[in-house]
């Protein structure tokens, strides 16, 4: 009977051992889904800034390439808030939009 007793204890730790492995388990893979959400949160963060520079830098080309007579209509090409400031950066239907400044 005490040999029974004995091995009843020993299955209570055996499954108290294989609950903290699996909840082990379990916490490092939360933990690594919530980093790569975050990554993936960060990169689209990037490609936006991305694709808001590289809009400004298309404006100023396109601006720099009209003829001085034209560039002098617009304003100022360094002193033209109007032109230059808060321009807003999206596509159609793009719920996000941005600016360069």
């Amino acid at each position: 009977m005490s040999r029974l007793r004995h091995r009843r204890g020993f299955f209570l730790v055996l499954v108290l051992v294989v609950i903290a492995v699996a909840t082990m388990g379990v916490s490092t893979f939360t933990e690594t889904m919530l980093m790569y959400d975050d990554a993936a949160y960060l990169q689209a963060d990037r490609v936006q800034a991305r694709m808001a520079a590289e809009s400004g830098i298309q404006t100023v080309r396109l601006l720099l390439s009209q003829p001085p007579e034209l560039r002098a209509d617009f304003g100022s090409l360094y002193n033209n808030p109007e032109l230059f400031q808060a321009a807003p950066v999206g596509g159609v239907g793009n719920t996000i939009t941005s600016s360069f400044t």
